[in-house]
């Protein structure tokens, strides 16, 4: 794929601008001459598109420019996001089975900011498109799901043009009212019941109280009985990016911790999840 492609040739220029200086031979981000037409197209549409310039001294000598450098960064930044590769890798698949008919995982062609998605990824896209009735599967050699086309369901996912998250969400919410709720105290615990949909302001959110009660509702997974969506929004919880993410998905999980069967352990999670969200 040509994002590919890009974010390769924008690697390749901005390590070596990194450790020399500049410029980089745009070049052996390929290693071999038989690419020269690949590496020209490639470096023209970097430059068309601000992300390098060229060093007129140099044949095929390139400079990263910030936004390239910005591009570069971020990606690198995303590659070690599980959460963000999760949701990438479980969208891809959707839409490559939605290519028609029987597929087999192992030909999988996706990948994120250059990175292919491994085969431990794409069975875990594949069991929860499973789970949540996109997909269904058809088992070979022992190996669950590593052949699967989509369901109509899963169709109606993608001609909705919403993520799968968003596709699925009234699926994964509860159903009563929506309450609006603005301070702290009983009103915003009331709130966030679980018959209730909330949007509360909670100023007093503690976002390093939070990534604690993560880890700790993490390793406690096995003996707790939580939602399938549980290690999704601890991923959004310890993410430290957006706080606002964090507090959403904590919001989501809370109501869910004070309903385990675990006595203590699901007290205090469920105390600590209140003490970081502030109610």
């Amino acid at each position: 794929m040509q994002d590919d492609l890009d974010i390769r040739m924008l690697e390749f220029i901005y390590d070596a601008c990194e450790a020399s200086g500049g410029p980089a031979d745009a070049f052996g981000a390929w290693g071999t001459a038989d690419t020269d037409d690949l590496g020209r197209a490639t470096a023209a549409s970097l430059k068309d598109r601000g992300l390098i310039r060229a060093d007129l001294r140099m044949v095929a000598g390139y400079y990263i420019e910030p936004e390239g450098r910005r591009i570069v960064q971020e990606a690198r930044s995303r590659r070690t996001d599980r959460a963000y590769r999760r949701s990438e890798c479980r969208t891809q698949l959707l839409r490559w089975a939605d290519t028609g008919g029987r597929l087999a995982r192992r030909d999988f062609p996706g990948s994120a900011d250059g990175l292919p998605f491994s085969m431990e990824e794409s069975a875990q896209a594949a069991e929860y498109l499973m789970q949540k009735g996109l997909l269904i599967s058809g088992n070979a050699w022992g190996e669950p799901h590593f052949q699967f086309e989509i369901t109509e369901f899963g169709r109606e996912c993608i001609d909705s043009g919403s993520s799968i998250t968003e596709f699925l969400k009234p699926a994964l919410t509860s159903v009563g009212p929506t309450i609006n709720v603005h301070g702290t105290g009983n009103n915003v615990a009331a709130a966030l019941g679980r018959h209730s949909t909330a949007t509360a302001t909670m100023e007093s959110f503690d976002h390093e109280a939070a990534i604690q009660v993560a880890e700790a509702i993490r390793q406690a997974l096995s003996v707790l009985s939580l939602p399938p969506e549980t290690e999704d929004l601890l991923d959004d919880i310890t993410q430290r990016e957006d706080p606002s993410r964090a507090q959403r998905a904590l919001a989501r999980l809370y109501p869910f911790l004070g309903e385990l069967s675990t006595g203590a352990l699901g007290g205090v999670l469920g105390n600590a999840a209140s003490g970081a969200l502030g109610i």
